[in-house]
């Protein structure tokens, strides 16, 4: 993660375009429920550290994308894997990691798939169009908090790929 975040960063130093980074990789180990914690006040999101690290990374990687224009597209090298009947899958939340990095960011993530390389021509054509919307938000208050986002377009036969939320700016004017 420190790794995408810092290439990010420099991906930002390119203005008015935009970005994407792919990431070919087994994905991290985390716990998701995390996630779920976080944003629950009240509840003790980590049970360890490591997972407050972990969390406060993709918070890192999730605000420098934004802030940067940058997709981060995932590609599991694990390809296609399945656990017996009754047996825990210890790659579960590897993936479900590769899907939530690429879909905090406005991309897509392409897991248990043999042949991943498949997807590389869809990727590049998807980014060869797009559409760049802005908003004002309505919401003023400068607290840096994570603010959701949803995308919907009335025409048929469209798929809306977005960022799902952003970061407000601090009082200092800068998103966190």
């Amino acid at each position: 993660m420190l790794t995408l975040t810092e290439l990010a960063a420099k991906l930002g130093e390119l203005p008015n375009r935009r970005k994407i980074l792919l990431y070919v990789g087994p994905g991290e180990r985390f716990d998701p429920r995390v996630l779920t914690a976080a944003a629950t006040p009240g509840v003790s999101a980590f049970a360890s550290g490591a997972m407050a690290t972990i969390f406060s990374r993709m918070q890192n990687l999730f605000r420098q994308a934004q802030r940067a224009n940058v997709n981060v597209y995932t590609f599991d090298v694990n390809g296609l894997s399945a656990p017996g009947p009754g047996e825990f899958d210890p790659r579960k939340n590897q993936r479900e990691f590769l899907q939530i990095v690429a879909r905090e960011t406005g991309a897509r993530s392409v897991t248990g798939d043999n042949a991943p390389g498949r997807e590389a021509g869809r990727i590049l054509a998807e980014n060869a169009s797009y559409y760049l919307i802005g908003f004002r938000s309505t919401n003023a208050a400068a607290d840096g908090s994570y603010r959701r986002l949803e995308v919907k377009v009335s025409r048929g036969g469209m798929t809306v790929r977005s960022r799902r939320g952003y970061f407000s700016p601090k009082s200092g004017g800068r998103p966190d």
